[in-house]
């Protein structure tokens, strides 16, 4: 009985607290998204767009609505996303040329923290359309590097594939602080929220004084070149 009362009691503090919530203008809920990223090196006049790599982020939201047509939004999401590079070139071995391709997939994973300004045009009770805007703030936790190589199988002696992951470029090659501008638009209906978007990578991700990983024999000079994060993002919530 006296489970039960104190389960009743919690019960009804939550929903009191919604409640005043909802009343004061926050409202609070899950996120998850996909993320389809890719980088781009500047260095000097030479410009390269690496190839898209699909990620996903997974958190908590929390917004604070002052009027029925402008919210602010922040909260907290784990992110994955990074970029991928694919090499193909040839060896030669005993007067024969044969194709070799070589990949390259950097994983990058975060801690997001957002801060939007939001946009709502009401269309009815429960339905409206959103436009958020603003930085997202990123803080590197881990990364996993693979290196794939494959070769022809007629090459003597040799294996169809060779695959090789290391972590840690963070600190190294990256610097763990990583900035986007997001600019996004979507619908909502009672609670449950659809937003698809773009981020604009604005801040350069080389550590000074580091290397670049990725292109042994071409020598990048980190203080003068930059590397950037953009990409699609998709996302799926509920606010209570």
């Amino acid at each position: 009985m006296k489970r039960l009362s104190t389960l009743l009691i919690a019960i009804l503090s939550l929903s009191m607290f919604q409640t005043i919530m909802a009343e004061e203008g926050w409202h609070f809920g899950p996120t998850v998204g996909y993320e389809n990223t890719s980088v781009t090196l500047q260095s000097g006049n030479d410009k390269v767009t690496y190839t898209n790599l699909s990620g996903f982020n997974l958190g908590g939201l929390a917004e604070y609505r002052p009027l029925d047509w402008l919210g602010i939004e922040s909260g907290l999401q784990f992110v994955m996303n990074g970029y991928w590079a694919g090499i193909s070139t040839s060896v030669e071995f005993l007067g024969k040329v044969y194709p070799v391709k070589a990949e390259y997939k950097n994983n990058l994973y975060y801690f997001m923290f957002p801060l939007y300004i939001e946009g709502l045009i009401p269309i009815s009770d429960e339905f409206s359309i959103n436009i958020e805007c603003g930085p997202e703030f990123y803080v590197g936790l881990d990364s996993k590097t693979t290196y794939t190589l494959r070769l022809a199988s007629t090459v003597p002696g040799q294996q169809d594939q060779v695959e090789s992951w290391y972590a840690g470029i963070f600190d190294t090659t990256l610097s763990r602080f990583n900035c986007t501008i997001h600019l996004a638009g979507g619908l909502q209906y009672a609670g449950f929220r659809l937003m698809a978007g773009y981020n604009f990578g604005v801040y350069n991700m080389f550590v000074n004084g580091g290397h670049m990983i990725m292109d042994p024999g071409y020598i990048l000079d980190t203080t003068k070149d930059s590397f950037k994060m953009s990409g699609f993002v998709i996302n799926i919530s509920y606010l209570f």
